[in-house]
């Protein structure tokens, strides 16, 4: 109660019994629908993470990674911030899906746009990816394999 509702409401909530069941089934509500919001997480995760049984080992290995790396990093985003994050994921596993049963190569080309807005760690990722003869940590880990 002292997390959502402060020290100050605290006490006027303990003098009273009705504002005290209210604030109860407000921080109720708020745990199930965190809990709701966390199972589609983890559903969409687990569901990607089988989408991905269907790539050659090297691109599942990074896919794999890359996911785990994203969820993990943004379990504790905002509500607004995930709803979007959800939305682009789903995307990206119904193009999974929709290239898997039509026979299609798995993916698609990465525009100019698309690289210039991975983060660093991303971009290594890549390189080594692409190349893994190519060193872990270079300063510009495209170079010479990406030309755009």
């Amino acid at each position: 109660l002292v997390e959502s509702h402060g020290d100050d409401q605290v006490e006027a909530l303990l003098t009273s019994p009705t504002a005290l069941a209210a604030a109860r089934a407000s921080c109720v509500r708020q745990a199930i629908a965190k809990d709701a919001a966390s199972s589609t997480a983890i559903k969409l995760f687990r569901d990607i993470l089988k989408a991905h049984r269907a790539l050659p080992p090297a691109h599942r290995k990074l896919g794999d990674s890359m996911v785990k790396q994203e969820f993990r990093q943004h379990q504790n985003a905002t509500p607004n911030f995930l709803f979007q994050f959800e939305r682009q994921w789903r995307d990206y596993l119904q193009q999974l899906r929709v290239q898997t049963l039509r026979g299609e190569p798995v993916g698609r080309a990465l525009s100019d746009e698309d690289i210039m807005a991975l983060s660093d760690e991303q971009r290594n990722a890549l390189a080594q990816a692409l190349d893994p003869s190519a060193p872990a940590a270079d300063s510009s880990p495209l170079e010479g394999i990406y030309k755009p």
